[in-house]
């Protein structure tokens, strides 16, 4: 059974830097800045964007009593435990499958969630993700079928309806998305 909700799931996929950000904080509670940078071989103004971001959705916090103004020290708040510990499950299972995080979409996570739950199909996830527009949800599966973690089967039945579902590189990924 998924123990995350859509929305940590959807806030995952959300920025190139995030997932490997949150990663790193699975194993430390607090990072530097040039720690950050330095581990991911990221551009300063990419991972400055990424941890704004990650401060304004309550996953981390700006330790203000440590370190120099420019050089700052994150802190993984409450909220974000989950996060990094589904971050650190999903990246490994990316690597293992060979898979780049970039090339998964926003939506793929949550998809991915849903599709483990039962639903399969187009319209099931269109009215499930309301924040999900109907072409990013097209282009997630088309994502999704192409790196191999999802099937698309056409019925016989008039007008077709295509069916997704996950195969084992995909319930791989799925086993990332359930936290303990």
């Amino acid at each position: 059974m998924i123990h995350v909700n859509p929305q940590m799931l959807s806030d995952l996929g959300s920025r190139r830097w995030l997932m490997p950000v949150m990663a790193c904080f699975h194993a430390n509670s607090a990072l530097r800045f040039a720690q950050l940078r330095q581990t991911l071989s990221i551009g300063s103004e990419s991972l400055s964007k990424t941890l704004d971001y990650l401060v304004k959705i309550g996953w981390l916090e700006r330790n203000e009593g440590h370190g120099h103004p420019l050089r700052p020290e994150y802190l993984l708040a409450s909220e974000g435990r989950t996060a990094a510990n589904c971050a650190h499950s999903l990246s490994q299972s990316l690597q293992k499958l060979k898979i780049d995080s970039s090339r998964l979409t926003r939506w793929s996570y949550p998809v991915l969630a849903l599709m483990h739950k039962g639903h399969s199909r187009f319209s099931e996830f269109e009215n499930i993700l309301d924040k999900a527009t109907s072409r990013a949800i097209a282009q997630c599966l088309k994502r999704l079928v192409e790196l191999e973690v999802a099937t698309r089967h056409v019925g016989e039945e008039y007008p077709p309806s295509p069916k997704y579902t996950l195969t084992q590189r995909g319930q791989i990924l799925v086993k990332s998305l359930t936290v303990i």
